[in-house]
């Protein structure tokens, strides 16, 4: 039974890291460059990539055995993807956590209206809702290596 369930868990993590890559890919054809990727065992997080397209940065992390979409906005501060949409969708909405194919969905549908906050000539008062929303915003062992 042991035995299966590595594999299980092992295809699984391949399909994700096929997801990870179409949506790379995405992201640059839409204008995203690709500022990091990769994949090390050694480090806190085994697996990163990382973009940015004008004042928006985006890092998809595999850590702890599991996955996380994190944005930044010209302040570099990581904040996951959920937070920024609490200010997207309602500020008093708080999500259940999503699977990886959920984030990514969430990520294409509310790209355009995270870039114009991240683009906004206010992102100051951007930055102080995240604050608000995310306590823990910018810890470093989000994808830091």
């Amino acid at each position: 039974m042991h035995d299966a369930v590595v594999v299980v868990e092992t295809t699984i993590r391949e399909a994700e890291e096929r997801l990870v890559a179409q949506l790379k890919e995405w992201l640059v054809g839409v204008g995203f460059t690709v500022l990091k990727d990769f994949r090390d065992e050694k480090y806190f997080a085994n697996s990163l990539v990382e973009l940015e397209r004008r004042s928006l940065s985006i890092r998809v992390v595999w850590d702890r055995s599991e996955w996380e979409i994190l944005l930044a906005g010209p302040d570099r501060v990581w904040v996951p993807l959920m937070t920024w949409r609490r200010i997207v969708d309602r500020p008093d909405y708080y999500p259940d956590p999503v699977r990886l194919t959920g984030m990514i969905a969430l990520l294409a549908d509310r790209l355009e209206a995270i870039q114009v906050l991240a683009d906004g000539g206010d992102f100051a008062t951007t930055a102080d809702t995240l604050a608000k929303l995310d306590p823990g915003r910018g810890r470093e062992h989000r994808g830091e290596r």
